[in-house]
């Protein structure tokens, strides 16, 4: 999902204001004082009691049974769900190290071997499985599945630039999934924040393994799900709102980032000063626990504001759809990794500059896009929402199109269709959803 600005207004610019300066010194104790006297600077609705895991969810808890799903075809039944898991089986995972920095990502494949364009999924910002129930809507197709750095189990680098580690990983991925399974080209199906880190993919073609990620998905298609884009130096892009909220981000990340710095330096330290070891051990793990709290807290009342939406609207989606992407997401959210990655994603989004410049490059090698646009969503205002298709040379009215409209590009090989659906339409509707795709 791709509520960005919300994300970050979860951090007033007032939580940044009581941020203590960080440490001059390697001192012990700034960078390794208990939770209590370093949160003590802090505004509370930056570091608040500790959060508990199972409330982090962006899911609403389901008073009532999902309703019915897809029948499964007679022939061929793929293999069962799980039990107490919705979504189908099959899958073989087989890690792949990122592009980037070689973390370990969680890559998954099932179905035949030799396809002409399998398709490989990557959810959105918090809810990496967000594409697992229209994968379930096409089982007997080839598929691969992507979880992006942060998203248990893949791992987490801090420091690393996670726009662009993203955007390489991606690339990574399509040309691990045509070489499974020998395909000569791909289709790439993205939600929400995983279509921005496409659109930096783009931008970074001088990349060798981008290049080779291009030139597969040109004898395939990029199909993007209820995303936008962002040009930078607009101040209409996101709003006011947002560049405030980025600018309180930033701030609080850089104060965490500086301390992050001095407590490695007083370990390091530590190591040749057996005195200091004791300090440096426990020190170290109270600064981890604030540390984690802070990054929590601040995306909770993100989460808080979505779960309404995901209370109503589900049609097409298998039985127990949504509790087991409550489980899913709960089990994500104990892990600090997770509240921190979506953090760094949200501000890393804000310099994404996508021109029409970047779009000319899909174009000249001939790569397909199809942009769904729903036409309910929450989180995406229509001008928003315009935004992509603008970059792209679609033209669109001031006007948002009634559901069913096709929007394309002077060349057709860039087209907008509008679908009846919110932002969450992958899940609650992903019968839907293939049909609008052609999967």
């Amino acid at each position: 999902m791709l509520a960005i600005a919300l994300v970050l207004s979860s951090v007033s610019a007032a939580a940044v204001v009581r941020l203590p300066a960080a440490p001059t010194s390697l001192a012990p104790a700034a960078p390794v004082a208990a939770p209590s006297s370093l949160s003590a600077g802090l505004s509370p609705a930056f570091v608040p009691a500790p959060v508990a895991a199972a409330s982090l969810s962006v899911l609403p808890a389901a008073s009532a049974p999902a309703a019915p799903g897809l029948a499964a075809p007679a022939a061929a039944a793929p293999a069962a769900a799980a039990p107490g898991d919705a979504f189908l089986g099959g899958w073989r995972e087989t890690p792949v190290a990122s592009a980037a920095d070689g973390t370990p990502l969680h890559f998954e494949t099932r179905g035949p071997v030799q396809a002409a364009a399998p398709a490989l999924f990557v959810g959105g910002l918090t809810m990496a499985d967000s594409l697992r129930p229209l994968a379930d809507a096409r089982p007997r197709r080839a598929q691969a599945y992507l979880r992006l750095r942060g998203h248990p189990p893949s791992g987490w680098v801090r420091g690393a630039d996670v726009l662009d580690a993203d955007a390489r990983d991606l690339a990574r991925a399509v040309i691990e999934t045509a070489a499974r399974f020998r395909s000569k080209g791909v289709t790439l199906v993205l939600h929400s924040y995983a279509g921005l880190a496409f659109q930096r993919m783009v931008q970074l073609e001088a990349d060798p393994e981008v290049d080779r990620a291009l030139a597969l998905l040109s004898r395939g298609r990029v199909d993007l799900v209820t995303t936008t884009s962002r040009r930078a130096g607009d101040p209409g892009s996101w709003g006011p709102d947002y560049q405030a909220a980025a600018q309180a981000l930033s701030a609080a990340t850089g104060w965490l980032d500086s301390v992050d710095a001095q407590t490695r330096a007083f370990q390091d330290a530590a190591r040749w000063n057996p005195l200091l070891a004791p300090v440096s051990t426990i020190g170290g793990a109270a600064w981890e626990e604030t540390r984690a709290r802070a990054f929590a807290a601040a995306v909770q009342p993100f989460l808080d504001t979505a779960r309404p939406h995901l209370e109503h609207g589900w049609s097409s989606s298998r039985p127990g759809t949504r509790e087991t992407l409550q489980a899913r997401a709960r089990e994500d959210a104990r892990h600090p990794d997770w509240n921190e990655a979506i953090l760094r994603r949200s501000l890393a989004v804000g310099r994404l500059d996508f021109t029409p410049a970047d779009a000319q490059r899909l174009r000249a090698r001939g790569v397909r896009l199809l942009v769904v646009v729903a036409d309910q969503d929450q989180l995406l205002t229509w001008p928003v929402r315009r935004l992509l298709l603008e970059a792209l040379g679609i033209p669109s009215p001031a006007a948002e199109p009634p559901a069913g409209a096709e929007l394309s590009d002077p060349s057709g090989l860039f087209v907008a269709r509008i679908v009846s659906g919110d932002h969450y339409l992958p899940v609650k509707d992903p019968g839907g959803l293939a049909a609008a795709l052609s999967l």
